[in-house]
């Protein structure tokens, strides 16, 4: 089965960096069942508080170490939690007919501010739900200027300008776009 790059749902409003909380709030109207919205709320909220952290999935969780990325323990579970590109090529931002896809870009595919290690329940929000993919990627922003959207001015690895970024590794370029 081809990868799905669309969702039942779409971002109802632009991002309010400035109260990401009540935007992602607002935007989670759209999840009609209750106990659906809830844990999507919940995910979200706690979220915020759990630090990057590395995975068992190749270059990604590679990257993510390489940043100094520690993955959280779990629980009930020996398994790692999954690395997630927050730009996975899903979910385009409002008035945009596409978005980056991070495993098609080399600058971008180890680009560890694009990398995130997450609970099985907040991958699959993300991979689901727009409003929860764009809630990290304005995170990701906000706290390292790795942004497809936000500024106006990125250099070529996805970095607002005048963001400083340390690169250990330059993909040549091909002609295609990033």
């Amino acid at each position: 089965m081809p990868y799905s790059l669309t969702a039942r749902c779409s971002l109802l409003e632009r991002i309010d960096l400035g109260n990401l909380l009540d935007w992602y709030s607002r935007e989670t109207v759209q999840i009609t069942t209750e106990s659906f919205r809830h844990v999507a709320q919940y995910v979200a909220a706690e979220r915020l508080n759990v630090t990057l952290d590395s995975r068992p999935n190749g270059p990604a969780r590679a990257s993510f170490e390489f940043a100094g990325g520690e993955p959280p323990e779990r629980v009930g579970s020996t398994n790692d939690w999954t690395a997630h590109h927050l730009y996975s090529g899903k979910f385009p931002y409002l008035g945009r007919p596409i978005t980056t896809h991070a495993v098609k870009l080399g600058n971008h595919f180890t680009q560890s501010a694009g990398v995130i290690t997450a609970h099985p329940i907040a991958d699959a929000l993300c991979d689901e739900y727009p409003f929860f993919a764009w809630l990290l990627r304005a995170l990701s922003y906000q706290k390292f200027g790795y942004d497809g959207v936000f500024s106006n001015k990125r250099n070529e690895f996805g970095f607002e300008a005048g963001r400083s970024c340390m690169v250990f590794l330059k993909v040549p370029k091909t002609g295609a776009a990033g």
